[in-house]
């Protein structure tokens, strides 16, 4: 399992939970070696092993966490766009 913080689980709870997309959303998190592998080289495990590591750049560098705060926010930021009639 790819490791994920307590907060960027609370924050994908809170805001995908509601419509039903928590468990897509992790599984999309899950399957990122495999996507990471295609666009940036290395091989599956690799990755895996980079994303299961607590101490690895990824998340020392919180850039996991950050990847997700920016969906949110886009998310958010798409949505209200719509409601307001601007797309």
């Amino acid at each position: 399992m790819v490791y994920i913080s307590n907060w960027a689980r609370e924050v994908i709870k809170l805001n995908y939970g509601a419509c039903g997309l928590e468990d897509l959303i992790l599984q999309l998190i899950e399957e990122l070696p495999k996507y990471l592998s295609l666009k940036l080289g290395k091989n599956e495990e690799f990755w895996r092993k980079e994303l299961d590591n607590i101490i690895s750049k990824i998340h020392t560098l919180n850039l996991l966490d950050g990847a997700i705060e920016y969906a949110v926010h886009l998310a958010e930021s798409l949505s209200k766009k719509k409601k307001s009639g601007v797309m």
